[in-house]
């Protein structure tokens, strides 16, 4: 009887579910409609109210984003913002002894205070840094220029050359460094001329002339080769209806002084137009070849580089 009776409390007490194996949720359990929620740590807690406390700091110094007087007195000894400032004050004093970029208009680039005014900064920037000033063309063009001049004229030390338009004399440099000696230099602008010179020294011949003058007989001798890169490019950004007149007196003053070739240097200009304006008292003795470009399906030169013969 008592162990029916035990028997009887045990299996009550039994449940076969426990028994029975249950699906688990497929899934993440930690996200999703049936995910499970976890309770947080004692670490996590803690972290919270350090987050909460930062916050609640942040909000506090917004609300209040002026300094007290004793506070903007310990932030002017600061050494690292003193450093600060000073590295800005001496930026900006740097900033206003350079002088403002020039920006030159075409109509304008014919005229003497526009090239005057380009090259006294290229004069402050030699005399303060060393630097040599823009090389117009770009050095390659340079290269061919003076190894072309090195080809076709062998009698270094008797023939005479004059650059005109010499800018900032690096033509002139460059021949100095191949060996010739009867160099002559000549600009309309008397900056360009203090350039070339300070850069150059005394032992190459400077002056100030322009091309374009009606009569340079007494102030230019005879040369046996010239050298033209960009200066008639120059000469002919001029008013439109002034061009004309500009190019023949410049094309009269290169033929009466010049007794033998000239080289020239163009980028406004083609090799027909080129031949064009100076026929019939020069003729072409060469072209040089110089980089190409395709533009609208149609290819053509970024320079032109002729080398012309005077016609006796």
């Amino acid at each position: 009887m008592k162990l029916s009776i035990i028997l009887l409390k045990q299996v009550s007490q039994f449940r076969f579910s426990n028994y029975i194996p249950t699906r688990r949720i497929p899934g993440n359990i930690l996200i999703g409609k049936h995910r499970v929620r976890r309770s947080l740590t004692q670490g996590e807690k803690q972290d919270m109210k350090q987050r909460i406390e930062i916050e609640l700091e942040n909000m506090a110094h917004l609300s209040r984003p002026y300094l007290t007087e004793a506070e903007d007195n310990l932030y002017e000894n600061d050494p690292i913002r003193k450093e600060h400032e000073e590295k800005v004050l001496a930026l900006k004093r740097r900033e206003e002894e350079i002088p403002k970029h020039i920006y030159l208009k075409r109509d304008l680039l014919d005229r003497v205070a526009c090239w005057d005014t380009l090259y006294e900064g290229e004069l402050n920037n030699f005399n303060e840094f060393g630097d040599e000033g823009e090389i117009w063309f770009g050095k390659s063009i340079l290269s061919k220029l003076v190894d072309n001049v090195c080809q076709l004229v062998t009698d270094k030390e008797n023939t005479t050359i004059l650059d005109i338009g010499t800018g900032n004399g690096h033509v002139i440099q460059r021949l100095l460094a191949r060996g010739y000696t009867h160099l002559t230099g000549i600009d309309y602008s008397e900056n360009s001329i203090d350039l070339a010179r300070k850069q150059i020294g005394s032992n190459v011949k400077f002056q100030v002339i322009d091309m374009t003058s009606s009569d340079t007989s007494s102030l230019l001798d005879h040369y046996d080769i010239g050298i033209d890169k960009g200066t008639l490019d120059a000469i002919l950004l001029c008013a439109p209806d002034q061009r004309k007149a500009k190019r023949d007196a410049y094309i009269d003053t290169v033929y009466r002084h010049i007794k033998n070739l000239l080289f020239i240097v163009s980028c406004n200009w083609t090799r027909s137009e080129l031949l064009e304006f100076f026929q019939p008292k020069f003729s072409l003795e060469r072209e040089v070849d110089t980089p190409t470009m395709m533009f609208g399906g149609r290819q053509g030169k970024t320079v032109t580089f002729l080398i012309l013969k005077r016609n006796n």
